[in-house]
């Protein structure tokens, strides 16, 4: 069987289409599409192993299961972010500015299985010149991935320079951002309007909102950075 199955048989359960924005109803639910998104984009097992895991390894504590444990190696600087979403277009756009910087050429995104084995959880792998419209072609894959504002993932490039942990769940959603000291304003730059465009809806969380709910032991290991020019 291939690895992919049981997301192809599970996820076009009419429950997901409750999280559909993309597609009209009467589309939505095409395995042949969603089949043929994760032959392009799964990330197979043995290449996980034999490549990502080492990267993932050096941005990530290895031992980490979940929040409020230390997540991110000590030599990474945080940017705490509004999360909801594994990516919106908005924030995906930005994030594919910063990429340009990092050097990086494909980014992966491992959903956490909170070091539970037996679950068969999402592993893919895209190029960084990816588009929003492709990024969303797989039609009920792309809606669980992309619309679904549930579950906890890891969304890293092969630089080991940046990573991103989306945690959905938490009571305040959070977009964690790790990055290396020297890339710490190419990702607030990149996110300033996006900010500030949150912001400034009413009851928005802010971002001093988004830091106090971190985890104390974060603030004594890390610099934690907002996205506007003030440092904490």
């Amino acid at each position: 069987m291939i690895e992919y199955q049981q997301h192809l048989d599970e996820y076009k359960s009419e429950y997901y289409l409750l999280y559909n924005t993309t597609f009209s109803e009467d589309k939505w639910g095409n395995e042949d599409l969603a089949k043929q998104y994760l032959d392009k984009y799964w990330l197979d097992k043995a290449e996980y192993e034999k490549f990502w895991v080492k990267i993932k390894n050096s941005i990530f504590i290895p031992q980490f299961q979940q929040l409020p444990q230390n997540l991110f190696s000590p030599e990474f600087e945080l940017i705490p972010m509004i999360g909801g979403v594994l990516f919106g277009k908005d924030d995906f756009d930005a994030l594919k500015l910063c990429l340009m910087k990092t050097g990086d050429k494909y980014f992966v995104v491992i959903q956490n299985n909170f070091r539970q084995e037996n679950l068969n959880t999402f592993r893919m792998k895209y190029p960084t010149s990816i588009s929003w419209d492709e990024l969303m072609s797989g039609n009920y894959i792309s809606t669980f991935l992309f619309e679904m504002f549930h579950n906890d993932y890891f969304v890293f490039g092969e630089s080991g320079f940046w990573g991103k942990y989306v945690a959905n769940d938490e009571s305040i959603p959070l977009d964690l951002f790790g990055t290396k000291n020297e890339f710490v304003s190419v990702f607030t730059k990149s996110f300033q309007n996006i900010t500030k465009q949150y912001e400034s809806l009413n009851n928005s969380v802010k971002t001093v909102e988004i830091i106090n709910s971190l985890p104390e032991s974060f603030k004594h290991i890390h610099k934690i950075h907002k996205v506007f020019d003030t440092n904490i």
